[in-house]
């Protein structure tokens, strides 16, 4: 199955922060992207779309990816930027 994601939103790593979990700012996420874009996302079912975090070295980042070409089209329509 073909996929594609967006990159929502993208931080730099803490290193000198705690290394056991990974901690998402939703405070800044929903000010960067707003919360009903993040909303919208969440009530997509988990086959069509779903919020990912990627580890990178330097930082982390937030992305939606997408399973149904559908539901992607109608993401692009509704938050084109």
């Amino acid at each position: 199955m073909k996929n594609s994601k967006v990159i929502l939103y993208e931080w730099k790593h803490d290193l000198l922060g705690p290394q056991d979990y990974y901690d998402i700012d939703w405070p800044m996420v929903h000010k960067a992207c707003g919360l009903d874009h993040i909303e919208w996302i969440n009530r997509q079912l988990e086959t069509d779309c779903q919020l990912n975090l990627e580890l990178l070295t330097k930082g982390r980042r937030l992305v939606v990816e997408f399973f149904n070409p559908e539901i992607e089209t109608r993401y692009h329509l509704m938050w084109a930027k």
